[in-house]
């Protein structure tokens, strides 16, 4: 019982602690937890100190879990984005050829990075937009469906590159 309340403490588990694991010390999803864990207190203190109304608490909490599903989405695109810098890193050909026109290789990755990551992006400053017209009248109004739409979209997308990415796989499995 103490040695798991220790290993919790020190982030790690009681059977690395105890030495009956080669696994690492710590669990990175733990210690994402754990940041998330402060961010969510952090916020549920203020938002239930600070907003009066339990129906904009609960606005507010939409809008964050929101803004969460389009990070989930943005995160996708990042992974895509570092696994491409890698593999332009260790791609000898293309290093060489790079050097042969003089390009950095950091100028490829920043080319890959941005168009990558654009569309992520822009989907989360238009929902931000969307936020600060909700009470808007006439044309510049936003709907909340239109809002939750921005955010359906962006899953659809990466949902089918996931898929898309997934036949690749398979087909070169066979």
């Amino acid at each position: 019982m103490i040695i798991n309340g220790l290993a919790e403490a020190l982030l790690t588990t009681p059977e690395w602690l105890t030495g009956l694991s080669e696994d690492k010390e710590y669990d990175s999803r733990t210690l994402c937890a754990r940041d998330m864990e402060e961010h969510i207190k952090k916020y549920l203190d203020t938002v239930s100190s600070v907003v009066k109304r339990e129906p904009h608490q609960q606005l507010l909490t939409t809008f964050l879990g929101k803004m969460i599903d389009l990070y989930t989405v943005m995160t996708y695109h990042f992974a895509d984005a570092m696994a491409e810098g890698d593999r332009i890193a260790e791609d000898e050909g293309l290093k060489q050829s790079l050097r042969r026109y003089a390009i950095e290789s950091g100028a490829i990755m920043e080319r890959v990075y941005r168009k990558e990551m654009e569309l992520p992006i822009e989907d989360m400053k238009q929902f931000l937009d969307g936020i600060l017209h909700i009470y808007d009248e006439g044309r510049t109004a936003v709907k909340m469906g239109d809002l939750f739409g921005i955010v359906t979209a962006a899953e659809e997308r990466v949902a089918e590159k996931e898929k898309f990415r997934g036949s690749l796989t398979s087909e070169n499995d066979d």
